[in-house]
């Protein structure tokens, strides 16, 4: 006669007690698992948040950077621009 097949249930019971036996399997109350689910649950906030920010800082050093630039290039050609006037003697008047 072949065995039955266990249940989901029976074979989740039997690791239980497996992992209890060998000492594998760290019980604790459901009130101090849920503190530590929370405690996690606010790392998780708090690292997505500094994520957040530092996405935030690199965006405006990055638009400071770009605005940095485009002011030189612009002082650049103008300074250019004023340096050839002045050589052909034109606005001398």
């Amino acid at each position: 006669m072949a065995q039955p097949t266990p249940t989901p249930t029976d074979f989740a019971q039997a690791l239980i007690e497996e992992m209890k036996k060998s000492g594998h399997a760290f019980w604790i109350d459901p009130e101090t698992h849920a503190e530590q689910h929370a405690f996690i649950a606010t790392m998780i906030a708090e690292r997505e948040e500094r994520i957040a920010r530092r996405k935030r800082l690199e965006e405006k050093i990055a638009g400071s950077l770009a605005l940095s630039v485009i002011l030189l290039v612009i002082g650049l050609l103008g300074s250019g621009v004023m340096t050839y006037l002045r050589s052909h003697g034109i606005g001398t008047g």
